[in-house]
């Protein structure tokens, strides 16, 4: 295993990115984070561009004037659970199952219900928790987000069998010293 170096940005608006780059990110705990509490990049600066659009009003954020922190993260490759590669793939499956068993012993009785957008944040928070990982990377497929095409209908991925996958990156908050370099980015007004 060696060093692994990423290159990705954080959008935010400008009168937080300034204070990022001259200080640290200061992250807001929400019980469904896609991967758990922590600071999320994409490496696709054109993803991180569209973030500073509507989807962030969705997770209590309000970007008047947006801004990307374009970062330079320096980390140990056995640090980082990368979910796009096989092995990180099965060895997520290996650490959820393992994780699923304890967790449901301690369930609450007789409440058979789970709500598995808290209960995925809470697996990966126990992973960074566990210092386990200090990085996750990890796929998803959102068929119907704005920035895609309206011609890659769902006919047109089911012939073609290829589909886009954004990725995002979560940062453990207790490990910002892994980020070795991060510079503001202003975006023009939308």
């Amino acid at each position: 295993m060696g060093k692994l170096e990423i290159i990705c940005y954080h959008a935010t608006d400008s009168e937080f990115a300034s204070k990022i780059v001259n200080d640290k990110f200061v992250c807001r705990y929400n019980a469904s984070h896609w991967l758990g509490n922590g600071i999320y990049f994409y490496q696709d600066v054109a993803l991180a561009k569209w973030w500073t659009t509507n989807p962030s009003k969705q997770f209590g954020c309000t970007i008047n004037n947006p801004a990307l922190v374009k970062c330079k993260i320096s980390i140990d490759s056995n640090r980082v659970l990368d979910i796009r590669t096989l092995e990180g793939y099965n060895k997520y499956i290996e650490e959820f199952n393992n994780f699923f068993d304890i967790a449901y012993k301690y369930r609450p009785k007789g409440n058979k219900k789970i709500n598995f957008k808290k209960f995925r944040c809470i697996f990966f928070d126990y992973l960074f928790e566990q210092n386990k990982y200090d990085l996750l990377i990890a796929p998803f497929s959102a068929n119907n987000q704005p920035y895609l095409s309206r011609s890659g209908n769902k006919t047109f991925r089911e012939n073609m069998h290829i589909i886009f996958t954004e990725e995002q990156i979560c940062l453990s908050e207790q490990h910002q010293e892994l980020i070795l370099d991060k510079s503001v980015i202003i975006l023009e007004r939308r």
